[in-house]
This record gives structure tokens, C-alpha cells and sequence, in this order.
């Protein structure tokens, strides 16, 4: 996604086609469940089939800029600035719940028991059901941008090289990153924990505590990272796109022309999800290395 409403979207993260919506308004996040895509920005939020045709929802009952959203296998669950928390059965209504917090959320994921998000000075909310939200202690006043979950351990990261764990999302414990760069997005590729952020900054761990950090290709920033089942593809500002492992030669070179393959676990819709985190960080903050 990028800041016009554009869609991109690709079959192996290296042929890419841009795919138009009937927005204007950047999108900042998006994510995949019951047979559609949603996706969220500025007072919009988008339904998709296959990440080829895009339709505009009602109002979302909110002009708040809408950052992060998940599926719970049942609701959609989207948050954004000023502790703006939204829910919806289907994509295109949606209700507006009490979070409880004021500051900005980046980024929420769903755990398989309850909805974790995360966002400036600190802030973690839990939820089980996407309406009632608890606040829990993080132990940081550190903006916290992203957070991941292989299944048994939740990380959460932010500035200053700020990494955060935690078994259930209430007790928190702090890891050493070993860098000083904005955390911005974190997964779990089936067997280590990938983080990317400022400064082409890009770290793995196989538990979330012990971490180690990559060579990266570039130095700008790497605001989204997505797995495919088989690659892993960063992306980040100026365009930036980065794939491991490589792609066979017979298939670099190009950059369009690709198609999107559907369903949730396609490449094409975890490399969406990612650049959909490029627009977001790069709205931000457009020259950050650190703070």
C-alpha cells in the first residue's frame, strides 16, 4: 500500500502489481479472515476479496486514523490514535469500544485467547473478546510499535531498540536488542523471531529474548516484514524492498507484473500486509533513524 490508497500486491515478492481502490486516503494496515482482506487508514477502511477489487465501507464511525487491525477467526478488531478501538462482525459495520487509553496504538495481534495491542509511551491493552480492554504494565514509557506471537511467547518492540516478552501478555520482561533503532514490525516465520526496523535494522532470535542482528542491504528504514512459507520479504521507505532467501536469477529483474494468488496464507496477502506497514511508519516519521 502506499500513501495515495494503492494497493500492491505479489505472488513471490519480487514481481509486484499495483492495484487501484476507490480511495485517496493513505491505508496503514491490514489483515486477512473470513474469505476477504480488510484494510485501514485515514477515516477508511477497505474489503477485498482477493486483493485485486476493493470496495469502500460505511463511515467507520470514527475520523481517527485507523493504524492496525486483526481477525479473531469470528470479528475484526481495528485500533488507531488517541486509544480509538473498533469491532466488526463482517468488515463494513462496525462499533466503537471503550479502550480505556488515550495514547496512539501501531499494532495489535491476536494470540488465539485474546487480542494484544500496543502503542506510544508504553501502553499494552489485552482483551479476550475485542470489547472489554485491561491495561497492563509494561515497564517502558518507550513508544512501542509492533508486536509478534509464535504461539507461546508474545514480543513487543519500539524505540531505542526497545524489545519486550511475555507468556500472556500481562507480566512483561525486557530483552536486549543490542541496537538503538525503532523497532517497527516483528514476526514469527515458523521457526525465529524477525524484527525490522530504522536504519535498514533487521534481527532474529529463536525465543525472543537472545537476539542477533542481520546485514541488511540498505540503510533506510524497514517498516514491515511478511512470511510466505517459504521467503521472508521486508519492505521500507523509498521503495525499499528486500526478500530472503533471494530470488532464483531467472526471476529478478523484475519488479510489476505479478498477480495475487488468493486466500489468507498467500504470499501475495503477507507481503500486502507488509507494505500496508510501509505507508504507516513512513507517515510518521519520513526521516527517523533513531530517537
Amino acid at each position: 500500500m502506499d500513501n495515495s490508497g494503492s494497493v500492491f500486491t505479489s505472488p513471490d515478492g519480487v514481481r509486484w502489481t499495483q492495484r487501484s481502490t476507490p480511495v485517496t486516503y493513505q491505508l496503514f494496515g491490514i489483515t486477512w479472515g473470513a474469505g476477504q482482506f480488510v484494510a485501514v487508514g485515514f477515516n477508511t477502511i477497505l474489503t477485498s476479496p482477493d486483493g485485486k477489487t476493493w470496495t469502500q465501507q460505511s463511515d467507520p464511525a470514527t475520523s481517527i486514523s485507523l493504524e492496525a487491525v486483526a481477525w479473531d477467526g469470528t470479528q475484526y478488531v481495528t485500533m488507531g490514535l488517541n486509544g480509538t478501538i473498533l469491532s466488526s462482525l463482517d468488515g463494513a459495520t462496525w462499533t466503537q469500544q471503550t479502550s480505556g487509553a488515550t495514547a496512539n496504538l501501531w499494532s495489535v495481534v491476536w494470540t488465539g485467547t485474546q487480542f494484544v495491542a500496543v502503542g506510544d509511551a508504553g501502553t499494552i491493552l489485552t482483551s479476550s473478546n475485542g470489547t472489554n480492554w485491561a491495561s497492563q504494565t509494561s515497564g517502558t514509557t518507550h513508544n512501542l510499535h509492533s508486536i509478534g506471537w509464535n504461539g507461546s511467547v508474545l514480543v513487543a518492540g519500539g524505540d531505542n531498540g526497545t524489545l519486550l516478552t511475555s507468556a500472556d501478555g500481562i507480566s512483561w520482561a525486557a530483552a536486549a536488542s543490542g541496537v538503538g533503532a525503532i523497532v517497527d514490525s516483528i514476526l514469527w516465520d515458523g521457526s525465529e523471531f524477525v524484527a525490522v526496523g530504522s536504519g535498514g535494522t533487521i534481527l532474529t532470535s529463536p525465543d525472543g529474548s537472545a537476539w542477533t542482528q542481520q546485514t541488511a542491504a540498505v540503510t533506510q528504514t524497514l517498516a514491515g516484514v511478511a512470511w510466505s512459507g517459504q521467503a521472508l520479504v521486508a519492505v521500507g521507505q523509498h521503495g525499499a524492498i528486500l526478500r530472503s532467501p533471494p530470488p532464483p536469477a531467472s526471476g529478478s529483474g523484475s519488479s510489476s507484473g505479478g498477480s495475487k494468488s488468493g486466500g489468507g496464507g498467500a504470499f501475495g496477502g503477507l507481503a500486502l500486509a507488509a507494505l500496508a506497514l510501509m505507508a504507516r511508519r513512513a507517515r510518521r516519521r519520513p526521516n527517523a533513524a533513531t530517537r
